[in-house]
């Protein structure tokens, strides 16, 4: 295990157990629309187009997007669940230091502007 690894693993567990989390894709990705977390963490296996999707949604709306080195099933183990965790949400970090030093997510050939309610001609 890196020391990176193990760092963020340290600060996911402190996440789960002292802040608070959202498990789960379809929970996860409805709360990035409605600005509802402040980081994601993703399990190195998540692929496809839910990947994809995932980071247009955090790169829209800027929310970092933390990519854990194991697969679901670890990352499930360590936020204290005995099945498969592909993506967590942090909407409070609690008393640990999963949002220090990350960056907003940004693909800039990639972002979409937002509809402006201030276009209209």
């Amino acid at each position: 295990m890196t020391t990176m690894s193990a760092a963020l693993e340290t600060q996911i567990i402190r996440a789960v157990k002292t802040g608070t989390v959202l498990m789960g894709s379809n929970s996860v990705l409805s709360a990035i629309a409605n600005g509802r977390v402040r980081a994601v963490v993703v399990a190195s296996n998540y692929q496809g187009k839910a990947l994809e999707r995932l980071k247009e949604l955090c790169s829209f709306s800027e929310t970092p997007l933390l990519v854990y080195p194991k697969g679901s099933l670890q990352l499930g183990r360590i936020s204290g669940r005995g099945h498969p965790v592909a993506v967590l949400g942090i909407r409070t970090p609690g008393e640990s230091q999963i949002l220090e030093g990350v960056e907003p997510s940004r693909e800039p050939s990639r972002r979409r502007r937002a509809p402006s309610a201030e276009r209209r001609t």
